[in-house]
């Protein structure tokens, strides 16, 4: 028994040293990695001067997920060149109660293992694993700039465009992260591109970015999913969205006055079926 009690302290002991050691340099490592990353409000200050969509990173200090992307992902070259040339790069730091609380309630982040990418009014796009390896973060940086709601007028400039040339406005409504790049397939289909770029002002709000929810209530009753439905969040690997709403398409005339409302459980050809009745009974 005496003999097994030892063979256990010498198991166990050395295990602990190295999980010491190895937890002291994760909290020593560096935490910033190659890019400068802006305050919060220069960023998307200067992110509408140039046009450019904002890359928002979380810091907090002991974060081991954030410090190996760091020495990874973000100290890159590759990765560094590309942010500083497509991306405003900016940080909240979640060391701090108030930037932290910040994050949870405009972004539903409540942890710093994702790096989210904003447009230049300061909406929550897309999102980042910052435990991907950098070729990966690469890719999915890259393909997150094609999403076309980074390109969208905010909705008061197509209403005002609407009133200019009697093209409805095609206002997309979304609950989570995970709907937003699920209609990026759809809108980026040549056939909706076609039809948008032709016949309407397309614009976008989010029920889970607060401003936007505000919005939102201009069109929807108080008890609707897509009111009720704004604290969906960020909380694991994966977007917790089986309770949220389906997405869908409000069709708006000038006046800001719903004319059609459409619900995405329509296949890609449904959708241009309507949208091209739609416009075939407006003319």
């Amino acid at each position: 028994m005496k003999q097994n009690s030892i063979s256990y302290i010498k198991f166990i002991v050395p295990a602990f040293i190295i999980f010491f050691v190895a937890s002291l340099i994760l909290y020593f490592m560096e935490n910033s990695g190659k890019v400068k990353w802006l305050d919060y409000n220069e960023a998307l200050v200067k992110s509408q001067n140039n046009n450019l969509p904002v890359l928002l990173y979380p810091l907090q200090s002991w974060s081991a997920k954030g410090k190996l992307a760091n020495k990874s992902i973000f100290s890159d070259d590759s990765v560094v060149k590309f942010i500083y040339r497509n991306f405003v790069p900016a940080k909240l730091d979640i060391d701090d109660k108030a930037e932290k609380n910040f994050l949870k309630d405009r972004y539903k982040v409540e942890n710093p293992n994702f790096t989210l990418v904003l447009d230049k009014y300061g909406r929550g796009i897309n999102f980042l694993d910052n435990g991907w390896s950098s070729v990966m973060f690469l890719n999915f940086a890259k393909e997150s700039l094609k999403h076309p709601f980074l390109k969208y007028k905010d909705i008061n400039s197509c209403l005002a465009e609407s009133a200019q040339d009697g093209k409805s406005v095609m206002l997309f409504v979304t609950n989570n992260y995970i709907q937003n790049i699920g209609f990026q397939d759809i809108i980026n289909d040549s056939s909706m591109t076609e039809i948008i770029k032709n016949s309407f002002h397309p614009t976008v709000l989010m029920s889970f970015y607060p401003p936007d929810l505000e919005y939102l209530k201009l069109y929807y009753n108080l008890d609707d999913p897509v009111i009720l439905s704004n604290t969906e969040s960020i909380i694991t690997e994966a977007i917790q969205s089986s309770k949220a709403p389906s997405e869908e398409i409000l069709l708006l005339n000038s006046k800001n006055s719903v004319i059609k409302r459409i619900k995405l459980s329509e296949s890609r050809d449904s959708l241009t079926a309507i949208l091209s009745n739609f416009i075939n009974n407006n003319k």
